[in-house]
């Protein structure tokens, strides 16, 4: 089956943004990451999302979520 595009909006030094990565990479899904320090367009776009902080975690299909969300991340991608 095709794989869901996933991107986390993520920033340094997020111990969230890394666990996010972290659980990612262990369960074999590829994924874009968009540092937001990096790309200040990045952080416009999360804020029109409703989020304030990172990580955001965009999968497609699906709503998006802010913060280490093992469940969702299960549930969103089927594993």
């Amino acid at each position: 089956k095709m794989s869901k595009k996933v991107v986390v909006y993520s920033k340094p030094n997020c111990k969230n943004c890394i666990l996010t990565k972290n659980w990612l990479t262990g369960n074999d899904t590829e994924f874009d990451t968009v540092d937001i320090m990096e790309d200040k367009s990045a952080i416009d776009y999360i804020k029109g999302l409703g989020f304030l902080g990172v990580p955001v975690t965009v999968i497609e299909g699906q709503e998006p979520f802010d913060g280490f969300k093992p469940e969702l991340l299960n549930e969103y991608l089927g594993k």
